[in-house]
């Protein structure tokens, strides 16, 4: 029996090494598998936190931008509301022009408009400035007609050709209307201070 024990205790032995080293294997195998999926983690994790932050300050750059916009945007509005304003203090400065004034720019307009549409124009004019009108364009010739019905001006007068074929708008919004965008810089220039505000304008 002794045999018998010593070949058991053998086998036995040898079985318990080869689990042993099996087991330490196998450890070591799983250790490695740790280890990597712990660095792929960690790799991920960084990949990820570097998205966030690059995300964090696209967002901060767009809000910031939007606020910018806006802020310009507001600025600019202030600006024309304030321009907006400066052009009807002028219309409202416009509708009280002196007398003798008033006479001097209808005449020049009327002047100016047979010259471009020939002698049979008619003058539409408001109420208040009809009689004057009749009288400075039966002056300056009498083939001129004209009219007040339905007129409802600031100031000044449209002169169109009879025919239709073409007509002047020399009435105060009118002319303001087409100085406007020329006279934006101008009065923008007066209103704001710096150069860079007024090409804004």
């Amino acid at each position: 029996m002794g045999a018998l024990e010593n070949i058991t205790g053998r086998i036995k032995s040898d079985a318990t090494k080869k689990a042993k080293k099996r087991i330490n294997e196998a450890k070591k195998e799983a250790n490695a598998l740790l280890t990597k999926a712990q660095k792929e983690l960690d790799k991920e994790k960084k990949a990820i936190e570097q998205e966030t932050e690059k995300l964090i300050k696209i967002q901060r750059s767009r809000a910031t931008s939007e606020a910018k916009l806006e802020a310009r945007k507001m600025k600019l509005n202030a600006k024309e509301a304030v321009i907006t304003q400066a052009f009807e203090n002028a219309n409202e400065r416009l509708k009280r022009l002196g007398p003798e004034q008033n006479e001097k720019y209808l005449r020049g307009a009327i002047t100016n408009a047979v010259g471009l549409l020939g002698k049979d124009v008619e003058v539409l004019c408001n109420k208040e400035v009809s009689s004057l009108v009749t009288r400075i364009a039966s002056e300056i010739n009498p083939r001129i007609t004209v009219s007040s019905e339905g007129v409802q001006y600031l100031g000044g007068a449209v002169i169109r050709a009879k025919n239709g074929t073409a007509q002047i708008d020399a009435t105060f919004e009118g002319v303001l209307e087409r100085i406007r965008n020329d006279l934006r810089r101008e009065v923008a220039g007066i209103l704001f201070t710096s150069k860079k505000e007024a090409k804004e304008a």
